[in-house]
């Protein structure tokens, strides 16, 4: 069982490595990871099509896909192996944990409150 120390503990931890990417994000490239990766290494959309078994058209696809960021984690996995890459998918925070958390249990707390206040002005 996790203790609030603990959580506390992993929520600095966590802190720690999402602050430099909250501050300096890596935006993707404007022809997406995809092109950009396959253009990078040399390789054709045809070649690319070929080593993933698909069509030319395909490719296509899943590029613009990749651009307009709609492309399913599957196929990024496929895709990121065929180009010999590790998919890493990280949901960073906009703001720090301990924020968001605190946040939280005012949120909590004010409706609790109101709860109450409107219990009082109107007993049963």
């Amino acid at each position: 069982m996790k203790t609030q120390a603990n959580i506390h503990l992993l929520r600095k931890q966590l802190e720690a490595r999402l602050v430099t990417e909250r501050n300096d994000p890596m935006a993707p490239p404007v022809d997406g990871w995809i092109r950009t990766l396959r253009t990078a290494l040399g390789m054709s959309a045809s070649q690319l099509a070929r080593q993933l078994d698909v069509t030319k058209q395909a490719v296509a696809n899943i590029e613009r896909a990749d651009r307009e960021g709609t492309l399913s984690l599957t196929t990024y996995r496929k895709v990121a192996e065929t180009l010999g890459c590790q998919l890493k998918v990280v949901l960073v925070p906009k703001k720090p944990l301990e924020t968001i958390v605190m946040e939280r249990a005012r949120q909590v707390a004010t409706r609790l409150v109101r709860q109450t206040s409107q219990r009082s002005i109107y007993p049963r």
